[in-house]
């Protein structure tokens, strides 16, 4: 398992090694997600150290770093929008706004995935938050490292803030 993550080992690795065994029993990685790993499946495990939104940001901060919502239209589990006040109200400083939904695990399709990541650009704008790009890469077949595009002038405002 550890030579197959190349590093921290988490559900998309777990995921990959029960493929590779089971290939009879289950056809893909997004299958064994909803069927076992996903919050709430019957082999989900809850995190047993967790750290708050508050000490994440402070964490993140201390390390000159910026902390970020990463693809804020997956989650629906609670509501993506108090979860926004909650986390600028601690000081967080932007929003993934650049996310292929459609090549993601979640399968909206590109109109879908536009209308998504044109919401979190306009609350980002409201709010006067920062904007980041990310394909969520975690080496899954079919995914293609670099095939999103952001624009240049979100990595302006980056730099901007950072010297600024």
């Amino acid at each position: 398992m550890k030579a197959l993550a190349k590093g921290e080992i988490g559900r998309p690795h777990i995921a990959r090694a029960i493929l590779k065994n089971n290939p009879d029993k289950v056809s893909s990685i997004e299958e064994i997600f909803d069927k076992y790993l996903a919050v709430g499946k019957k082999t989900y495990v809850e995190r047993k150290k967790k750290i708050g939104i508050k000490q994440a940001i402070n964490a993140i901060h201390s390390a000159k770093g910026f902390a970020f919502i990463s693809h804020p239209g997956v989650y629906s589990n609670f509501s993506i929008e108090k979860f926004i006040k909650y986390f600028i109200k601690n000081h967080g400083d932007g929003l993934e706004t650049y996310y292929n939904y459609e090549s993601s695990r979640y399968h909206t399709g590109f109109a879908q995935s536009s209308k998504i990541n044109k919401k979190f650009r306009n609350t980002a704008g409201k709010y006067r938050l920062l904007e980041t790009g990310g394909s969520d890469f975690h080496g899954r077949q079919g995914q293609v490292l670099g095939k999103l595009k952001v624009p240049y002038k979100i990595l302006a405002a980056l730099k901007n803030r950072r010297t600024g």
